[in-house]
């Protein structure tokens, strides 16, 4: 009956933390109020990516073009060009080298046109570069670049053809291509940031059913510290949405979709192949509570189908490529090695060969800033996944199947627990189990600075930083002794540890965002 009132009280409190009451339109209430601090946060950011553009990089068209014309760098439509000839500065003269392609399709254009470009091209530096150049292409041009996936490329080409389309009725002449896939990238990357703010907020609310904690979890994602590469022609974006959309449709029951939607996310980024752990996850459970030979027969099948949809475009993709390098080589004369073997697995090898990912390989005295940078992200995550654990060891090595079908002591829940501290429930468990294959993944493989960009697509991680600010366990020593003269469990206010603790997730991401933006748009590596 207490954990039933304090809900009430957290209920209430939440409306009002969100600005709203307790009508059903609370929720969009929050979520106006949500877009309108994304909005915000987003054109400030813009403004720092130009301001940086202007200041630091004064008189950039004209010396752009100049340089431009007599650099060496690749056309975007070449395919009989040897990777190996690439210069070093293929990646931090991002610039140049979309400007150069720009220069050769509209030499005529006018000066704010020119301007315009230059500042676009800002977004499409390191790996915005390659994603650019295959949208450009329609396909592979270089071995090196089928580290990206096929996906946003795909979307970048269409929403190109939607912008020129869009421009022959304000223009009789639409911009150039290059312009084109610089300005449907931006528009694209923002349009998904925005629908993952809401996406995101939906989900806490299915799986947290908390209003105060999907609030909080949203605008923790708004402050992410990974905000610059969703601001970019990057995947993070467009990624994340596709993700949480499949994760909602599941929520709904809608598991067919949800596949659809964790396929297509697969199309974008090769960890969209993680998500086949959710279809398993469900089946296991469905299996243990029906109990039943010919339900579990059906429920088997239906998961291994949803499961080969998931996956089956990272196979395609090796076939595509199996097919551009092998069967029609660029290099007669230099078959990649991958060609003559029976299954061959070139995404691997190109990570290997052009990227240097493989198990512990950024391991390296010289890597050290990098593990500096990613040490936060590594820290949050190992406090997330302990704490959820801590709370119920059973659940975990359960795997959250019911106490029956794994042994006969009889499994002690916390009700309190779970109302108070909505992380704890027991709908997080799948997310915490994709958090923990994606922190070790970042540990033992990945290059360790992307680490806090790589997790950035996990819900969980803006679930665990509401809950830190807002659980009064953050304090257990203050939370008792206001407990205990109170009879209240909101003890937060006369904790200064846990006033601070806002300000230093908000300082953590403000940080990272303002230093990533500058120095991204400044042609200098981040994370």
């Amino acid at each position: 009956m207490g954990a039933k009132a304090h809900v009430g009280q957290q209920d209430v409190a939440a409306r009002v933390a969100i600005g709203g009451d307790a009508s059903p339109s609370s929720s969009s209430h929050a979520l106006h109020r949500l877009l309108h601090i994304a909005v915000l946060v987003r054109l400030a950011l813009v403004g720092l990516m130009l301001a940086t553009h202007v200041i630091m990089l004064p008189g950039t068209s004209e010396r752009s073009d100049a340089a431009a014309a007599s650099a060496s760098f690749p056309s975007t439509s070449s395919l009989d060009l040897d990777p190996s000839s690439l210069p070093d500065t293929y990646d931090a003269s991002a610039g140049l080298y979309v400007l150069r392609a720009w220069r050769e399709q509209c030499p005529h254009a006018s000066p704010i046109t020119r301007r315009i470009t230059a500042a676009l091209a800002t977004t499409a530096h390191w790996d915005g570069l390659h994603f650019l150049d295959i949208a450009n292409d329609g396909s592979y041009p270089l071995e090196k670049e089928s580290a990206f996936f096929p996906g946003w490329p795909w979307f970048i080409r269409a929403g190109a053809r939607l912008v020129q389309t869009a421009m022959n009725f304000v223009s009789p002449s639409p911009p150039c291509w290059t312009t084109s896939l610089l300005l449907s990238g931006v528009i694209l990357t923002h349009l998904c940031f925005f629908l993952n703010v809401i996406l995101l907020y939906r989900l806490s609310l299915h799986v947290l059913s908390s209003p105060l904690h999907a609030f909080r979890a949203s605008l923790c994602f708004i402050f992410n510290p990974a905000s610059i590469f969703m601001s970019v022609s990057y995947t993070e974006s467009p990624f994340m949405t596709l993700v949480l959309s499949g994760m909602l449709l599941r929520e709904k029951h809608r598991q067919w979709s949800s596949a659809l939607l964790f396929a297509a996310a697969t199309c974008v980024r090769s960890n969209g192949w993680m998500m086949a752990g959710f279809v398993a996850f469900d089946a296991m459970h469905e299996i243990v509570k029906t109990r039943r030979a010919v339900s579990g027969a059906k429920t088997i099948a239906s998961a291994m189908t949803r499961i080969a949809i998931i996956v089956a475009p990272y196979f395609l993709y090796q076939l595509y490529l199996y097919h551009r390098f092998c069967a029609i080589p660029l290099y007669p004369s230099m078959a990649p090695p991958y060609c003559s073997q029976l299954l061959p697995n070139i995404y691997g090898h190109v990570q290997s060969r052009y990227w240097n990912v493989g198990f512990l390989r950024y391991y390296e005295w010289k890597q050290i800033p990098n593990f500096i940078l990613a040490m936060p992200a590594w820290m949050l995550s190992a406090a997330g996944i302990w704490t959820y654990a801590r709370s119920n060891w059973r659940r975990i090595y359960t795997l959250g199947l019911p106490s029956a079908a794994i042994d006969r002591r009889p499994l002690r829940p916390s009700p309190s627990k779970e109302w108070t501290q909505p992380f704890m429930r027991g709908s997080v468990l799948v997310y915490i189990f994709l958090w923990l294959a994606m922190w070790i993944i970042c540990i033992t493989v990945l290059h360790v600075q992307v680490s806090t960009r790589f997790l950035s697509s996990c819900p969980a991680v803006y679930w665990f930083a509401a809950h830190f600010i807002t659980s009064p366990t953050s304090v257990p020593r203050i939370s008792v002794s206001h407990r205990k003269h109170s009879g209240s469990g909101t003890g937060l206010a006369s904790s200064s540890h846990s006033s601070r603790t806002p300000a230093l997730l908000l300082l953590w991401g403000v940080l990272y965002t303002i230093i990533g933006t500058l120095l991204f748009s400044s042609f200098l590596p981040w994370t």
